[in-house]
Formats: structure tokens, C-alpha cells, sequence
């Protein structure tokens, strides 16, 4: 069986301020846009992954759903049967606030028992997803390694929302 991966992760802002005098004959336009864009294939080598999760749900009100990398149970779609992945290095992981209303917002962290603390830099991360959001993770070289004691990140609900959430990523097989 021949297995292909084709994966990218593309950042892009774009913002455009219009601004007019009051008399309406002069105008200036300032434009920003910035897009970076990584793109994968199947493999174990730079800007290659050989395995995917891609999982969704609903968070419990105040409650918490942690993510143990090394073995993550998804259900395949082609036989809607549990599939379990366990990965040894993460090359891009985002979770995405799927909530479209106003304080249904979550955080994501790396804390309790054995914690992927280096996806935030060696600290527990804390940061806030909200609504229409994302926080992404990227490492086309491969350098975020899980192991027994670094594995876990958490999503959080905040507020007693249940926030909808989906995590995505892509790393190595272990």
C-alpha cells in the first residue's frame, strides 16, 4: 500500500485601513499582509511527517480534556472504527476554538501529570483560544520530541462554556 501525505501550514493576516479627510478629496490606504507557508510530504526527514490525528468534540462545562500524544484514539473514517496513533515528535499541532458564540472560549496548556511543556517554550502555556480562533505549533525540522514524561497537553474550558474544539496534527510515528 502506498501512502501519501500532502500537509501545509499557512499563516496569513491581511488587514486594510482606508482613512479620508473630511472633505473627502484626499485618502490614504495602508495595506498589511503577511503569509509563511510550510509544506509537508510524507516522511521522516525535514518538513515530513508520517502520521495525523485530527480529533473533535465538545469541552465538559468547566471541565478539561487532555491530549496524551503517544496515544491518541481517533476514529478512522473509512471504517468508523477507534484507531489509536502514538506519536515521538510533533511537527504541527493546532487546536481551533470550532464555537461561534461570544465567551465560549477555552485555554490550552501543558500541566498535571507529565506535560508537553516544550511545545510552549518550557512553560505550561495557558493561552486563550477564543471563538473563531486558533493556536498553532509549527516545526518543519522536527525538534518537539514526546516521550513517557512529556506528553500531555490540556484544553480547558473557560467560564463553564463548553467550547467545540478540533485538534489537528501531524508529526512522527512512533
Amino acid at each position: 500500500m502506498a501512502i501519501v501525505l500532502t500537509a501545509y501550514s499557512k499563516g496569513k493576516f491581511y488587514s486594510q485601513f482606508l482613512e479620508t479627510d473630511s472633505i473627502g478629496s484626499l485618502s490614504n490606504s495602508r495595506i498589511s499582509d503577511s503569509t509563511t507557508t510550510a509544506d509537508y510530504t510524507y516522511g521522516s526527514g525535514d518538513f515530513e511527517a508520517n502520521v495525523g490525528i485530527d480529533v473533535t468534540g465538545v469541552l465538559p462545562s468547566g471541565g478539561s480534556v487532555t491530549f496524551d500524544l503517544t496515544s491518541v484514539t481517533t476514529t478512522d473514517p473509512l471504517f468508523g472504527s477507534d484507531v489509536t496513533t502514538s506519536m515521538s515528535g510533533v511537527r504541527y499541532i493546532t487546536a481551533i476554538n470550532d464555537s461561534t458564540t461570544k465567551g465560549y472560549d477555552f485555554s490550552i496548556t501543558a500541566t498535571g501529570a507529565n506535560p508537553l511543556t516544550d511545545f510552549f517554550n518550557g512553560g505550561s502555556g495557558n493561552l486563550l483560544v477564543k471563538p473563531y480562533s486558533f493556536y498553532s505549533y509549527n516545526d518543519p525540522y522536527g525538534d518537539l520530541r514526546t516521550s513517557p514524561t512529556a506528553k500531555n497537553i490540556q484544553l480547558n474550558d473557560i467560564s463553564g462554556s463548553g467550547a467545540q474544539y478540533r485538534v489537528i496534527a501531524i508529526g512522527d510515528l512512533q
